[in-house]
């Protein structure tokens, strides 16, 4: 599981300077960096600003990200990039790229090991249903199209048309070198007036769910040959219920079919709590630490039952409260729903060694005790250098050093990942990594006064 993680925030140029340490191993991919995939989201409208666009680089430069999620098509139906898909082209889809050279933008990602995502919004959609009303959600009180809330029209999940015209743009993404394809609005819609939403079938559970695999089946195949990562979003209430929410939405019949899945467990979401859980949670607001954390860890249970593979990246809340006080998330409460996805995952490794440099000196050292942490307090600010003297007993290191700068009242958590040793019987005996190694962690807070 590589949910999302826990970011240093870019800090002011040092007062000292830091004399290097030796680095041990070669620069790791970005999981292996940090020990999960770390992002966040940029828009249509974001991508075409340059000032945003310079925002995002020096934070993925400058902090813990490794990883963004841009759209390659967007809530509306328009398309980043340039297109050669001629469905896109036909309708319009394409009319509008604020990226017109992909190679160039996606190539400063590429040479610093960003981990790139191209969102694809596949059922909301207003360009494709206006162009071929008879793909669309139809009112059946006006016989035009069906609108949401927002006054967007939407295509029917049920539709092999859609399903074609979106796997054909992850396949150009692939193409393009996204390392990764994600789908969002998977579903069937839940506002707008659903009662007059009529459909190529019947609006039943088993229709709704047979539409959405159908889809990801068809596009995991055309994937296949491109080695991308491949996953879906899904809502924050799905691990939670025993059927697909009335949206086509369940995770056993979603999990077989992507890499990962990822559910929007924002704490505004639970706004009536979680199902069956303790009745204090209904004030969601209060504990996004546990609003995460559980919902993860049943996202995790239910998905590997269906396919051992998979892996769960929640969406956490960086945006205002929508259900409780309207409050904005400060610092805490995000990182809150950091831990609480980071420690839903595998169990935090004891034993590891580290030495924390300050101005070429050592000024603290430490183990992971049983909990997998280990933690540098009251430190002054400063630039500093962590090294991993010795890894838990059976893993290999993946990351040697983290250099950073910490500025006054600021606290830098690590993921620190190993990967994991089989012992491999010979004349005499030794210890070689598995040929495909999983990542277990350490936990590294370190805090300034």
């Amino acid at each position: 599981m590589r949910p999302h993680g826990s970011v240093v925030e870019p800090a002011a140029a040092p007062a000292e300077q830091v004399a290097p340490q030796p680095q041990a191993e070669q620069a790791a991919a970005p999981s292996e960096r940090t020990g999960y995939i770390k992002g966040f989201y940029i828009s249509y409208a974001a991508l075409g600003n340059a000032d945003f666009i310079a925002h995002a680089q020096d934070l993925l430069e400058n902090t813990e990200l490794n990883a963004i999620v841009m759209d390659f098509k967007s809530d509306r139906g328009l398309l980043t990039f340039p297109t050669q898909v001629p469905l896109a082209q036909e309708i319009g889809a394409g009319q509008a790229p604020v990226i017109q050279d992909p190679a160039a933008f996606l190539g400063w990602f590429k040479e610093r090991g960003v981990h790139t995502v191209a969102r694809i919004v596949i059922f909301k959609d207003t360009v494709l249903a206006s162009a071929y009303p008879s793909l669309a959600i139809i009112d059946a009180a006006t016989g035009n199209l069906w609108r949401d809330q927002e006054q967007q029209a939407w295509v029917d999940p049920n539709r092999q048309e859609v399903w074609d015209y979106n796997t054909a743009l992850a396949v150009e993404a692939a193409r393009l070198g996204f390392d990764e394809v994600q789908f969002d609005y998977v579903r069937f819609p839940t506002d707008g007036n659903l009662h007059t939403a009529l459909y190529a079938l019947p609006n039943t559970y088993e229709n709704r769910t047979a539409a959405i695999s159908g889809l990801l089946r068809s596009t995991q195949a055309a994937l296949a040959p491109y080695g991308v990562v491949f996953g879906v979003d899904v809502f924050g209430y799905t691990p939670w219920v025993n059927d697909d929410v009335g949206i086509g939405q369940e995770i056993e019949t979603l999990a077989p079919y992507v890499d990962y899945l990822a559910p929007m467990v924002y704490p505004s979401t639970f706004a009536n709590g979680l199902p069956g859980q303790n009745p204090k949670y209904a004030n969601a607001i209060a504990y996004p630490y546990e609003i995460v954390h559980l919902s993860t860890i049943r996202a995790v249970a239910r998905a590997r039952a269906a396919n051992p593979a998979v892996e769960i990246r929640p969406w956490l809340q960086d945006f205002g409260d929508y259900a409780f006080d309207w409050r904005d998330y400060t610092p805490g409460e995000i990182r809150a729903q950091m831990d609480g996805a980071r420690e839903a995952g595998e169990p935090l490794l004891p034993g590891a060694h580290f030495d924390l440099y300050r101005a070429g000196e050592v000024v603290g050292s430490g183990v992971t005790g049983g909990d997998g942490r280990v933690t540098f307090a009251d430190l002054p600010p400063a630039s500093y250098v962590v090294v991993e003297t010795e890894p838990p007993a059976g893993y290999t290191r993946v990351l040697g050093q983290i250099a950073l700068a910490l500025t006054a009242g600021q606290t830098a958590s690590f993921d620190w990942p190993h990967r994991l040793m089989t012992a491999t019987p010979t004349a005499t005996p030794s210890i070689t990594p598995t040929a495909t190694p999983s990542v277990h962690r350490v936990w590294l807070p370190l805090l300034t006064h």
